[in-house]
């Protein structure tokens, strides 16, 4: 997969970090935004920062480049992206642009991702590609709809002025099956990154085991777990979550330590074939050696959110009761260094904490 947010690469066209449609998007540290059929990047076009960079495939006039200042703009700029003119709020324009193979609608100044050829998925609420918006579809950063928004779980617009980038999926703890479905990985994660940002309303649901983001680990109302699961980060059953791996019918897991409620915070689980770790924000709080080739898959969906069998109501106490802003996940273990990187860059750009 290519590097689904931008990345300064120091070249014209090679490392492309936006794929979508007709497009390769991205910026370099040498030239200005945007593709042309010939070199890839135009680089002559001024764009300010603070607001949105659009680009439109027209068949008779190549690619066309709009330069959106902030959010009350978005509807004028609409009406010239020949999309029609009922789209009369910044959420219709948003929702058709990200739905549109022809139209690619980004944030300018957005974070970097590291490790560019080992991200699997980013579903991220704040930036621009992957607004839900309208009905249940949660898009990842590369225009796919790989996210299913369900129960009561709704998109909140940030407050960013120029570019929503703190916007988030809310959850509600007070209702049934409020939770994110994602398709399930085609293969068993060897090695893996699970990063997340998350903000808990209450904390009730820390007994409860209520799940933040994982494979599924039970499929029944009695609660059994399936032999096997992926990845998982729950709660603890006292202040705070878990990461886990299940294999052969055993846990392991490391402690994430307290999590209040209120705050926004990174939670990022990673395996390295020996050693699973788990980071808040940019610390490492616990690893612990669990020996080679325990990972292993029981081909069920990922769910975020929810409860932890995620099969059906087990009280309203037992659901994840807040906010989600992003969730990266890799298929390798990502290093103290990057994992600091991706906190603070997420932490300046979303607004966090």
């Amino acid at each position: 997969m290519a590097q689904p947010i931008k990345y300064n690469i120091g070249s014209l066209v090679s490392g492309c970090c936006i794929k979508k449609g007709n497009y390769n998007i991205g910026v370099v540290s040498q030239y200005e935004y945007g593709p042309t059929s010939s070199t890839g990047f135009y680089a002559g076009y001024p764009i300010n920062g603070g607001g949105f960079v659009s680009y439109q495939n027209k068949a008779s006039q190549g690619p066309s480049i709009y330069n959106i200042p902030s959010v009350n703009d978005i509807v004028a700029f609409g009406k010239q992206l020949n999309i029609g003119s009922s789209y009369t709020t910044p959420e219709d324009v948003l929702y058709i642009c990200a739905s549109s193979n022809d139209i690619a609608l980004v944030n300018i100044n957005y974070i970097e991702l590291p490790s560019i050829n080992n991200n699997k998925l980013t579903l991220d609420a704040g930036y621009t590609a992957s607004y839900p918006w309208k009905n249940t579809d949660w898009f990842d950063i590369i225009g796919e709809n790989l996210g299913a928004l369900t129960g009561t779980t709704t998109f909140v617009s940030g407050t960013s002025t120029y570019n929503y980038s703190d916007s988030a999926i809310v959850m509600n703890a007070n209702a049934e099956n409020s939770m994110v479905l994602v398709p399930a990985f085609p293969a068993t994660l060897a090695t893996f990154t699970i990063n997340i940002w998350i903000k808990v309303n209450t904390g009730n649901g820390y007994d409860a085991r209520q799940n933040i983001i994982g494979q599924q680990y039970s499929t029944n109302s009695g609660y059994s777990p399936q032999n096997d699961c992926n990845f998982l980060i729950r709660g603890n059953a006292t202040n705070g979550y878990e990461g886990l791996i299940r294999a052969s019918n055993t846990n392991y897991t490391v402690d994430f330590g307290t999590v209040a409620a209120g705050g926004w915070y990174m939670l990022t689980l990673t395996y390295d074939n020996n050693n699973l770790s788990a980071y808040l924000n940019s610390t490492l709080v616990t690893q612990t050696s669990i020996g080679f080739g325990l990972a292993a898959t029981n081909n069920l969906q990922t769910i975020i959110g929810g409860t932890t069998n995620a099969y059906e109501s087990m009280g309203t106490t037992a659901y994840f009761d807040g906010s989600v802003g992003v969730v990266n996940i890799y298929d390798t273990a990502l290093n103290g260094s990057q994992i600091t990187d991706l906190y603070n860059n997420y932490k300046n750009q979303r607004n966090y904490l």
